[in-house]
């Protein structure tokens, strides 16, 4: 545009004319990558959140979770996970519908988030279940902070379904010093879950802390080993 205006006389002549198209072109394709950059960067970041909760999705929690397992090997330090899930869940969904579930997923995530610690985060890893990344916790710290969101969600109620109508489940896992991958933890947890599952539900319980050693044991578990915490009213 610019040489067809020189040509044409539109624009006097200047020393520096001949480097104001270079310059304008150059400037606009900076614009275009930086907006383009952004627009994908936005895209990737929603391909790691649950659109329905806002929470991390289980892509998002894999790759946070060995990031902390990571910072807990240089720190020494313990990190723990919790696993929670709502309890007879289809129930809920069979009686009230869909829109009424998503209501309640709405309101574990809320209550979840707003009852831990700022750096503890939760994620959706499927359906009604839930993760919690715990990280300089105990694993009886972490089901003390759990157990505060059992009592936190039984409490409240949600759409038509009093108190005391939606309780949850959780189970925990912890190891120290980072020495066990991070599937091996979330494994450990979810396997306690199920055990609070099965001594009664609406219950924390709490698996043996997660070492080198006991990692593949930590997935075929003896009877007796996890213990129900915190239980609630059946």
């Amino acid at each position: 545009m610019h040489l067809y205006l020189r040509v044409h006389d539109v624009t006097p002549y200047h020393p520096w004319n001949h480097l104001l198209g270079p310059a304008a072109v150059t400037f606009g394709c900076a614009c275009f990558a930086w907006v383009l950059a952004q627009s994908i960067r936005s895209v990737e970041e929603r391909t790691l959140i649950d659109p329905l909760t806002g929470l991390w999705n289980r892509r998002r929690l894999a790759a946070e979770g060995e990031a902390a397992m990571a910072r807990c090997r240089r720190s020494g330090g313990p990190i723990s996970v919790a696993v929670f899930d709502a309890d007879y869940f289809k129930q809920i969904n069979d009686r009230w519908g869909h829109g009424v579930d998503d209501l309640v997923l709405k309101h574990l995530a809320a209550r979840a988030t707003e009852t831990l610690r700022p750096a503890d985060r939760v994620a959706r890893i499927g359906g009604e279940e839930f993760c919690i990344l715990l990280p300089d916790l105990t694993a009886e710290q972490a089901a003390a902070a759990v157990e505060r969101v059992r009592a936190t969600i039984e409490a409240s109620g949600v759409g038509p379904l009093p108190p005391g109508a939606v309780t949850i489940s959780g189970g925990v896992a912890m190891n120290r010093g980072g020495t066990v991958p991070f599937d091996a933890l979330l494994h450990a947890a979810d396997t306690a879950l199920y055990r609070a599952k099965e001594a009664g539900r609406n219950r924390v319980a709490i698996a043996p802390q997660v070492t080198p050693a006991e990692y593949a044991q930590s997935r075929r578990p003896s009877d007796g080993a996890l213990q129900p915490l915190f239980a609630g009213p059946d």
